[in-house]
C-alpha cells in the first residue's frame, strides 16, 4: 500500500457516495496510511506557500558545491533555476557548467519545475537593440526550452543600460509571445529599486515586465558587498521597502518573489574589499578564531568580528537561516508568491529547515 492507493481509495469513497460508516473507515485508512507509510523517493515535500525557488549553480571548490545540497533538499523546492546557459551577443546559447547528472535527476522528480537561468554572456545587449539578433534569440531560446523539455526559462540579464529599459520589455514580450502558446513559462531575476543605483537596476520596468512574465525573482540581497564596507547584506527594513515598491508599481502579489542570499562577506576594518563566502565556510571561520557569532536586531542578520594571522581587525556579515527566515517572513506578510534561495551548496544544515519552518507557520 502506497500513498497513492490511500488517495485512490478515499476519492473512491467520496465519489460514489458510499455510506457513513464506510467514510469513517477511509478517514482511518488515511490517518493510518499517515502514520505507516513514508512518502515514495523523488515525491516533493508538502511545498511551503509561499513557494521556495532554489537557485543552483555547480560550485567553484570543495566546499561550497551545489550538487551535494540539492540531493539533500531538492524536496523542500517547488521550482529549481540551474545556471547552465548564457547568451551571447550573436543570439547564439552558450551551454555552461551543464551536469548531465543533474539535468537527469531534476528532469526525473515528478511535481518539480525545472527552470533554468540564462544570463548574457559579457553583459552584452546587443541580443535586445538589433531586432535581428533579438529575433534569433528568441527562437534559440524557445528551441532550448521545448526540445529540453524545461518547464521555462529565467532570464538573469544584469549590466543593461538604463537607456535600453524598452528594448528589454520588448524582448521579454516577444520571449513570452513565443514560449506562452507552448506552455512554458516566462520568469525573471530584477534587480532592486529603492537605494540600488539607476545604472544598475533602470532597466527593469516593473510595471511593463509584470504583463508578460508568470514571475519575477527581486534579488534582494547585497545592500552591502564586496566595496560597500561592513553592513548587513540585507536589512531586512530594505528588503520591506523594496517589495512595497514593487508592489505599488503594479507587480501583482502572485508574480513577485523575493530572493534571500546564503552567503556573506568578511570586511577588512577600515578601507579594503570584502570576500564573499558560504555560510558553512563563515561558521568554520568564526569557530577557528573564537569569535562569537552575534544577531543584529535591526537588520535581522548574523555577524561577527576576528582577528586575522596578520593582525588586522575584520568583520563579516552573513544571511543564515535565521536571517533568510526573518526575510522570508515578509513574503507571507504581503501575499507574495515565493521566496527563492541564491543559492544550494553555500548554506548551513539548518538553513532550509529554518527558512520553510517560517514559511509554513
Amino acid at each position: 500500500m502506497n500513498w497513492d492507493s490511500v488517495e485512490r481509495f478515499i476519492t473512491k469513497l467520496i465519489n460514489k457516495r458510499y455510506a457513513v460508516p464506510a467514510l469513517i473507515l477511509g478517514v482511518v485508512v488515511l490517518i493510518l496510511g499517515a502514520l505507516t507509510f513514508r512518502q515514495p523517493p523523488g515525491k516533493p515535500l508538502a511545498p511551503p506557500s509561499p513557494e521556495l525557488i532554489g537557485f543552483y549553480e555547480k560550485g567553484f571548490g570543495t566546499t561550497d558545491p551545489g550538487w551535494p545540497s540539492l540531493q539533500s533538499h531538492y524536496r523542500y523546492f517547488g521550482t529549481v533555476c540551474p545556471f547552465w546557459y548564457s547568451l551571447h551577443a550573436s543570439g547564439d546559447i552558450e551551454t555552461i557548467r551543464l551536469e548531465p547528472h543533474v539535468r537527469d535527476f531534476l528532469m526525473s522528480q515528478k511535481g518539480l519545475k525545472v527552470i533554468p537561468l540564462i544570463n548574457n554572456a559579457d553583459g552584452n545587449d546587443k541580443m535586445l537593440t538589433d531586432p535581428e539578433v533579438r529575433k534569433r534569440a528568441i527562437k534559440n531560446i524557445t528551441d532550448l526550452v521545448v526540445n529540453n523539455k524545461y518547464h521555462g526559462i529565467n532570464i538573469d540579464f544584469q549590466g543593461i543600460p538604463a537607456k535600453d529599459k524598452d528594448n528589454y520589455t520588448a524582448f521579454v514580450k516577444e520571449l513570452a509571445a513565443s514560449l506562452h502558446p507552448k506552455g512554458k513559462m516566462v520568469t525573471l531575476s530584477v534587480f532592486p529599486k529603492v537605494d540600488v543605483s539607476h545604472d544598475v537596476s533602470g532597466a527593469f520596468d516593473y510595471k511593463a515586465l509584470a504583463q508578460y512574465v508568470d514571475w519575477m525573482a527581486m534579488m534582494t540581497y547585497d545592500n552591502h558587498s564586496e566595496t560597500s564596507g561592513p553592513g548587513s547584506v540585507a536589512p531586512i527594513d530594505w528588503v520591506e521597502r523594496n517589495i512595497k515598491y514593487a508592489l505599488s508599481q503594479g507587480v501583482p502579489r502572485e508574480k513577485l518573489v523575493m530572493t534571500v542570499a546564503s552567503y556573506g562577506y568578511d570586511w577588512p576594518v577600515g578601507k579594503g574589499k570584502a570576500i564573499n563566502a558560504g555560510i558553512k565556510d563563515l561558521h568554520e571561520r568564526a569557530r577557528e578564531r573564537g569569535a562569537s557569532i552575534r544577531w543584529d536586531d535591526s537588520s535581522q542578520s548574523s555577524f561577527f568580528r576576528y582577528t586575522a594571522n596578520d593582525g588586522s581587525k575584520r568583520e563579516v556579515w552573513f544571511e543564515d537561516g535565521k536571517a533568510a527566515a526573518a526575510k522570508a517572513a515578509l513574503a507571507r506578510k504581503y501575499g507574495l508568491r515565493g521566496v527563492a534561495v541564491w543559492r544550494l551548496g553555500f548554506e548551513d544544515p539548518a538553513y532550509f529547515h529554518t527558512v520553510v519552518e517560517r514559511l509554513r507557520s
